[in-house]
């Protein structure tokens, strides 16, 4: 793929996801307004599943800079989201493009996604919600089982239901509009 195909698949998908993220959102945890989910880590998934791993982190990066920039009153959350959503996102679109890229296959690389992300925000959870909040990490650890990881789970498997059946639908979509579009111009 040339650079220019990419830096514009990467800025179409990031504002996509920052446009989702900005005015989609709903809490999963209604005592903690914080964590809320979102579908702006789909376009990047789909991204990523799609173009490759790097494509997919860096629409997560351009949507988590422009949330940043636009509506966030900290930079925690949108840091906490960026190490979240591009481990995420990384590990799952790394493991399916190097797999098969059927659903079952999609899948597995996206469970695995959601297991490093858990086990990525743990620690990152311990220093941003101390900083952010003065939460001791014996707390932190507290909320593990009754928090962290039912929130990750659910916006794991969420964004991995909506990404994955368009992988499959995408590139059949595509194939023909390209081939009309080539019809249309060798007539024209």
């Amino acid at each position: 793929m040339r650079t220019t195909e990419k830096i514009t698949y990467v800025s179409v998908c990031g504002a996509m996801s920052f446009l989702l993220m900005a005015f989609v959102q709903f809490p999963i945890v209604p005592a903690l307004s914080m964590l809320r989910f979102e579908p702006g880590e789909f376009p990047a998934l789909l991204a990523g599943l799609l173009l490759g791993p790097e494509v997919g982190v860096l629409a997560v990066l351009v949507k988590d800079l422009l949330y940043f920039a636009f509506f966030a009153k900290s930079l925690f959350g949108p840091l906490a989201d960026f190490i979240a959503c591009a481990t995420f996102v990384y590990v799952s679109s790394y493991l399916a493009n190097r797999w098969r890229k059927d659903p079952s296959h999609m899948i597995a690389a996206c469970s695995l996604g959601t297991l490093v992300r858990i086990l990525v925000m743990v620690p990152a959870n311990i220093v941003i919600l101390y900083l952010e909040l003065g939460l001791t990490p014996a707390k932190v650890l507290g909320m593990f089982w009754s928090v962290i990881v039912p929130f990750n789970v659910v916006k794991s498997v969420t964004n991995m239901l909506l990404a994955v059946p368009l992988v499959q639908a995408i590139p059949r979509v595509w194939s023909s509009y390209a081939q009309k579009m080539a019809v249309r111009n060798r007539v024209s």
